[in-house]
C-alpha cells in the first residue's frame, strides 16, 4: 500500500493549478523543437562593397554587414516566429489539461470581447468545433500567462534561447512598460 501511495503522491506532485485548472507538464520532444529551429534560420547579413577595396582578381570587396537596418529587422521578426512556433509547441505537446476545457459561457465570451476590441487573438484561423484546436484556444489564449510560459518553457524541456524568444512575443506583465 505504501508504494500505491508514494506513486499517487508523485503523480500529484506533477500537476499545477492555473486559474483552477489542473495541468501536467509534459517534455516536448526534441525532434519537434529541431524542426521549428530549422524552419526559421537566421538570415545572412547582407553583402556591401567596402570603397577603397578590391578581390585579387579586381572585382569589388565584399563584406558582411550586420549593423543593417533592414537586416536587424528580419533577425527579429525572424526571432518573433520562431518564438511563437515554440510557444505553439510547448503549449500542444507540453501542456496537459487534466480537466475538460469549461464550458464556452466561462470563457469565450471574453475571449471574442478582447479579439472584437483589440483583433487579437484571430479566431477565424481555428476551427472552435474541433475538440483538439478549442483546447490550443482555451490554453493559449486564456489560460496560460507570460510568466506561466517561462515555467511551462523550462518544465517541458525547452532550451533558455527558446524560452526567451518565446517570452520576447508576449507584453510585458508590468503596466505601461513593452519587453
Amino acid at each position: 500500500m505504501s508504494k500505491v501511495t508514494d506513486a499517487v503522491k508523485e503523480a500529484q506532485s506533477d500537476f499545477k493549478n492555473i486559474k483552477g485548472h489542473r495541468v501536467r507538464f509534459e517534455q516536448v520532444p526534441l525532434a519537434i523543437l529541431e524542426e521549428i529551429t530549422d524552419r526559421f534560420p537566421d538570415p545572412k547579413p547582407p553583402l556591401v562593397i567596402i570603397e577603397g577595396k578590391e578581390n585579387e582578381d579586381g572585382t569589388p570587396y565584399k563584406e558582411r554587414n550586420p549593423n543593417d537596418p533592414d537586416y536587424a529587422v528580419q533577425v527579429q521578426e525572424n526571432s518573433r516566429k520562431r518564438g511563437l512556433a515554440m510557444m505553439d509547441a510547448m503549449v500542444i505537446m507540453g501542456v496537459e489539461l487534466l480537466d475538460k476545457v469549461p464550458a464556452d459561457e466561462k470563457w469565450m465570451p471574453k475571449l471574442l470581447f478582447n479579439a472584437k476590441m483589440t483583433g487579437a487573438p484571430d479566431l477565424s484561423k481555428y476551427d472552435l468545433e474541433d475538440p483538439m484546436e478549442r483546447e490550443f484556444v482555451f490554453k493559449r489564449f486564456f489560460l496560460i500567462s507570460a510568466k506561466d510560459m517561462e515555467v511551462i518553457g523550462r518544465a517541458t524541456g525547452v532550451t533558455e534561447e527558446g524560452i526567451e524568444s518565446a517570452m520576447d512575443s508576449f507584453p510585458s506583465d508590468e503596466a505601461g512598460s513593452a519587453d
